[in-house]
């Protein structure tokens, strides 16, 4: 199997596993209880969390764990004090997670406002500045890079932007973190949300960050773990997990980039020698964006029944968000940024894993599917 579908999620490395299933054994007890195994587990919580935040440039204060990035996200949207006549701003281009919470939120009598992304994904800062003149803004909620197309966007010059407004920023970081090194602290957010399984961890763990903890409001009510902010006895081995899929992605980060940048240049640069019809949905290589993620569009093409026969060739790829992988609607990030209707997309998202020959026999079989 040629796995090409990274973005979905990324299978836990072998030392995550040993990491997970190893705290298991060592750590039965309860972090809240106060006899010695709870003790010791504890102290393994507390050493994870001090490791994570330092590894995404923070304090341990301002990290919290979820059972996921969707969570994390309705965490920050749902948790936040929210005034009266206030409006969130976010995009035509976030993910389900974001969108979903927001309708939810709507329907308490919150005002949303959809901002419009250009033809690559990105949001312009005059769109945003606009906006913000016009409304009385309480949050801007936007993805950081883009799940589908790959699109990063202008996180320092937006977030500035809307702190300018004195307006508070959650990204959605989930795509991040294995792409590049983050300082949050450093970085005008004030909410961001991870997922472990997007960098080689377990499913089932999350990360929410908040700058400011007693702004929130907690969704789950229990036994007040995660400083009141998160009830639930924690996770412990998937919190492990989890340090160690974010300690290997921040120490194997460049040459794992260098690979996958060869990797793509490499599926363009065959199709491009191809005779297929095709084009790149979203930025071009050479601007901001995540390199692992390629949105390619065949001319005159059914993706589902393309997915379908690439799926029998032992090639894994996606028709876009794997979270809306059940329906058959057109993606909204496509419609988005006004992509061709004729060329049916697919989603290639790569890792550095994949071989040069991997790549070329994935072109090869979509020339005997295409031609």
């Amino acid at each position: 199997m040629i796995y090409l579908d990274y973005a979905a999620t990324t299978p836990p490395s072998e030392t995550v596993i040993e990491a997970v299933t190893q705290t298991l054994r060592d750590y039965p007890g309860n972090p809240s209880s106060f006899h010695r195994p709870g003790r010791e587990a504890k102290k393994r919580y507390q050493q994870a969390k001090r490791h994570i935040a330092t590894l995404l440039g923070t304090i341990p204060e301002r990290i919290f764990f979820t059972g996921s990035g969707s969570e994390a996200t309705a965490l920050a949207l749902k948790g936040h004090p929210f005034t009266p006549g206030e409006t969130i701003l976010t995009t035509t281009v976030e993910h389900h997670a974001t969108l979903h919470t927001l309708e939810q939120l709507k329907k308490n009598g919150i005002r949303v406002r959809t901002l419009p992304c250009d033809h690559e994904g990105f949001l312009p800062e005059e769109t945003l500045e606009a906006a913000l003149a016009e409304e009385r803004t309480g949050m801007l909620s936007l993805v950081h890079a883009n799940n589908e197309i790959g699109t990063l966007q202008d996180l320092k010059a937006l977030g500035d932007l809307a702190h300018a407004h004195d307006v508070k920023v959650h990204a959605d970081m989930v795509q991040s973190p294995l792409h590049m090194q983050l300082a949050l602290d450093e970085m005008p957010v004030d909410y961001a949300s991870f997922s472990a399984h997007k960098f080689f961890g377990p499913k089932g763990i999350g990360i929410l960050y908040a700058r400011d903890v007693n702004e929130l409001t907690p969704l789950i009510d229990g036994g007040g773990q995660e400083h009141g902010l998160r009830s639930g006895t924690e996770n412990l081995p998937y919190i492990v997990g989890l340090e160690k899929a974010l300690a290997e992605a921040v120490e194997a980060l460049t040459p794992r980039e260098a690979a996958i940048r060869r990797l793509a240049k490499r599926f363009l640069w065959r199709l491009e020698a191809s005779t297929l019809e095709y084009n790149l949905n979203g930025p071009p290589l050479e601007k901001p964006r995540l390199w692992n993620i390629l949105n390619i569009g065949f001319k005159g093409v059914d993706p589902q029944r393309l997915a379908y026969k690439l799926d029998r060739h032992d090639i894994a790829v996606s028709l876009g968000s794997a979270c809306s992988g059940d329906t058959i609607e057109r993606s909204h990030v496509l419609e988005a940024i006004k992509a061709p209707r004729s060329h049916g997309a697919l989603r290639f998202s790569l890792s550095h894993h994949e071989s040069e020959e991997d790549i070329d026999d994935v072109v090869e079989v979509l020339q005997r599917l295409l031609l």
